[in-house]
């Protein structure tokens, strides 16, 4: 069962258990993000921090943001960071070679990352596990599971009162626990 005592303890192993090439990337991501943009609002992203985004989510697709013009990976995440519709704003980042929605994902959480997370099977199979969500309900790239699968981590976020990453990581390393 999801509860505070589960958010805390899984979140805290995979802080354990995290590589340091993954607790470097993460810091180095949120770190040029600020830098960039030191009074918080996000406007667009670079090609590099794209790059390091894709490196820490799925570091064998990151040979293909190098192919997306440096001009376009900004105009491209200016308009989906700025544009109210939802499904827009991680569509519309699935037209960038490299992304699609899981790191789409990614980017709108390390953006914003006290409203998006970051969609990961591994994740999604702790939900249906712990009966947030259907067992038959199969992950897929697509905005209606992606909505469903934000709208349920946020849910848990406010009764538990924690933030979307510490659930991510909760999520992520109780999944990981059945790898081993």
């Amino acid at each position: 069962m999801i509860n505070k005592e589960f958010i805390n303890t899984w979140s805290r192993k995979y802080d354990n258990n995290a590589t340091q090439r993954d607790k470097r990337l993460e810091e180095k991501i949120r770190n040029k993000i600020m830098y960039l943009f030191p009074k918080g609002k996000v406007n667009y992203i670079t090609q590099d921090i794209l790059y390091d985004i894709v490196d820490w989510k799925a570091p064998r697709i990151r040979k293909y943001v190098l192919e997306n013009r440096k001009e376009f990976i900004e105009e491209v995440t200016k308009h989906c960071f700025l544009s109210l519709d939802e499904q827009f704003k991680i569509e519309g980042l699935t037209i960038m070679k490299g992304v699609q929605y899981r790191v789409a994902s990614a980017v709108l959480h390390f953006c914003f990352s006290s409203e998006y997370t970051i969609m990961d099977w591994r994740a999604w199979n702790s939900l249906q596990e712990e009966k947030e969500l259907p067992k038959d309900y199969e992950i897929k790239d697509d905005f209606e599971h992606w909505e469903k699968y934000l709208n349920v981590c946020k849910e848990i976020v406010h009764k538990y009162d924690c933030s979307l990453r510490q659930l991510d990581k909760a999520l992520w390393q109780y999944s990981n626990r059945q790898l081993k």
